[in-house]
């Protein structure tokens, strides 16, 4: 960067020499340092990889990618594209094209190349713990690269034996399995899969599954009913599209079916789903998660639930028409009926009635976690939640807004701060009317000590009231924080900030650069990890000046800076930084923002470029059931 010259100081008449004080040495610039392979959020041994360059390293990668996984030509596919660390032409291209970069040593170092049988063994144990995609992924990787003298044998059957526990959506075929299966070794593939998806009928012929499957997904309500008599053992049964009367009283044959989807993205609202047909019958009996997506329910379509046995703890009824009082009395005695454990009911119409039949005066003990977005329940219907003393294991609540009518206003927000809901843990308002002194509220609760994720995004709050409206109060507790799009009418008071202490994941976007100074200043972000900063799209050069002034702070690793406009120069003096250099990763935005010649000079420092597939932008998102698809998850988590 050029120097700007200094003015010559006017003529003066000479004054008596002083000494020279000894020249202080420029400050170096810190260098980035290579850092060795953490996660992000997640490293998923599932995707599809590519790999660039040459020589041994890039072929023994290939070698080990193509045991258990898609490997693609660089740039052809999607998923992770593995380089040289000094390959910072690739790298700046991938970040051009939206594809997450790993380097060759992220990898060696994540699959434990040289790790002793001991420390292998350990980690098989750590994944097998738990059932998860990312887990199945990383069990495929290490069954398929077990070092021939680690006894490979006996880690497969220890892992098969362990699998087995695993919930049946999980048990599908691989690429492992499949050259397992091609190799005549039939007993070995069975013993891993009983979950079939139906894109090929001859599948379970092919796979020798007829008779063991327990999962199965289908395109067509036909293919459904067609395959009932070759699955007696079905437990975990997805359709698109909505069967008939009849097709409902075939599939009703099915006994032994536990988790249940129906889902239509056309978008028509399809009627029909005949719960008075099937749910008397085998089907219904002993459904745990029953899940649909645009289809059309009212309240005499849910009445069935309310009766026979009481087996339901998962409830997904997104865009299905729930509509008014009627619906939300009828879907009470549901809840109260079954063991509900998370009901999630986004985009309906339920409204301030059905919202308040749904829970003034209802106990729902077993309820965990609540989505209600987009139902604009209003203040009336979130009174009836907030102020519901008998929720006492609700930790998980999410009431998004997508409409101006029948936001939540101040009002709500004070009701939950009163805290009748004792064990809430995640509370999301993202677009709520909640306004400053709600927001304040909320923060400034003294009964939310349990509150541990908090998003305040575009609730009509500004900085200075808030602040000077909490006084210096704060909830301890809180861990993740989104007040994003927050307005700064007036210049506020960091000091008094207190509220930001302890949280470790802070989402501040919409902040203007010439205010962030005093932010990163206020010395209550020490305990930061992940700060978003995104979205200043008129200040850059304020916000970069921010940056290149501030001292780094002392937990955060990764920067999100989507919206800003980089080029070459703004991107050195950025990495030129203190508070950057020390980073691990920066997010930020590809195409009109951050441009290749920037992008490279990132590389070049050493700073990772993320992108969503690897970092989190939101510090908080909806916990999804997707009972079908995975466990329960911790709400937390």
């Amino acid at each position: 960067m050029t120097e700007t010259p200094e003015k010559k100081p006017k003529r003066r008449a000479p004054a008596a020499p002083k000494p020279r004080a000894p020249r202080k040495p420029k400050a170096t610039p810190p260098v980035a340092i290579a850092r060795p392979f953490r996660p992000i959020t997640s490293f998923h041994w599932g995707y599809p990889f590519s790999v660039k360059g040459e020589g041994p390293r890039a072929e023994r990668l290939r070698a080990f990618f193509e045991g258990f996984v898609k490997l693609s030509p660089p740039f052809e596919g999607h998923g992770f594209l593995v380089i040289a660390r000094d390959d910072h032409e690739a790298a700046a291209e991938a970040f051009e094209r939206n594809i997450p970069v790993l380097y060759f040593d992220d990898v060696e170092a994540a699959a434990r190349f040289d790790a002793s049988e001991d420390a292998r063994r350990a980690w098989l144990d750590e994944v097998l713990e738990q059932a998860g995609g990312e887990r199945r992924g990383a069990l495929e990787m290490m069954l398929s690269a077990w070092p021939e003298a680690q006894h490979p044998e006996a880690a497969e059957a220890h892992a098969k034996a362990r699998f087995a526990a695993w919930p049946s959506c999980w048990h599908y075929t691989s690429r492992r399995l499949d050259r397992a299966y091609e190799a005549g070794n039939r007993d070995a593939y069975r013993g891993w899969v009983s979950t079939c998806q139906w894109n090929n009928p001859d599948e379970l012929e092919k796979f020798d599954l007829a008779g063991r499957v327990t999962t199965a997904s289908f395109e067509t309500p036909a293919q459904a009913v067609a395959a009932v008599a070759s699955l007696p053992m079905l437990r975990e049964l997805s359709i698109r599209g909505m069967p008939t009367v009849e097709q409902w009283a075939a599939l009703a044959r099915l006994e032994h079916v536990e988790h249940l989807s129906v889902t239509d993205f056309t978008q028509g609202n399809l009627e029909g789903l005949s719960t008075a047909v099937w749910w008397g019958a085998g089907l219904g009996a002993r459904l745990k998660s029953f899940t649909t997506y645009g289809i059309k329910i009212s309240a005499d379509e849910l009445a069935p639930l309310t009766r026979g046995a009481a087996t339901l703890e998962h409830l997904k009824l997104d865009n299905a028409r729930l509509a008014g009082a009627a619906v939300g009395a009828r879907l009470a005695e549901v809840l109260t009926h079954h063991p509900v454990r998370s009901l999630e009911a986004e985009y309906n119409e339920l409204g301030p009635e059905g919202a308040e039949r749904l829970f003034k005066g209802r106990a729902f003990p077993t309820l965990e976690a609540l989505c209600l977005s987009a139902n604009e329940i209003g203040d009336a219907g979130a009174l009836a939640l907030a102020e519901n003393p008998r929720l006492p294991k609700l930790r998980w609540l999410t009431i998004r807004s997508n409409d101006a009518a029948g936001r939540l206003t101040r009002v709500s927000a004070e009701a939950f701060a009163r805290g009748a809901l004792p064990s809430l843990r995640t509370l999301m308002l993202m677009g709520q009317g909640l306004g400053s002194a709600g927001c304040a509220a909320l923060l400034g609760s003294a009964h939310l000590s349990a509150l541990r994720t908090l998003n305040l995004s575009y609730c009509d709050a500004d900085w200075a009231e808030v602040i000077a409206l909490l006084d210096g109060r704060g909830l301890a507790s809180l861990e993740r924080l989104d007040l994003g799009a927050w307005s700064l009418k007036t210049k506020p008071s960091w000091a008094d900030a207190r509220f930001l202490r302890g949280v470790k994941a802070l989402r501040v976007d919409g902040i203007a650069g010439n205010h962030l100074a005093g932010l990163l200043a206020s010395g209550h972000l020490d305990a930061c990890e992940s700060l978003v900063l995104g979205g200043v799209y008129a200040s850059h050069p304020k916000a970069i000046a921010a940056l290149k002034s501030a001292a780094p702070l002392p937990a955060l690793r990764h920067l999100s800076i989507r919206g800003w406009k980089l080029n070459a120069e703004s991107a050195r003096a950025l990495v030129e930084a203190p508070f950057v250099a020390s980073l691990e990763g920066i997010d930020a935005m590809s195409g009109g923002y951050v441009n290749r010649a920037a992008a490279t000079v990132f590389h070049e420092k050493g700073l990772r470029l993320l992108n969503s597939a690897v970092f989190a932008e939101y510090v908080a998102n909806d916990v999804r059931t997707y009972p079908l698809r995975q466990q329960w998850l911790n709400p937390d988590e």
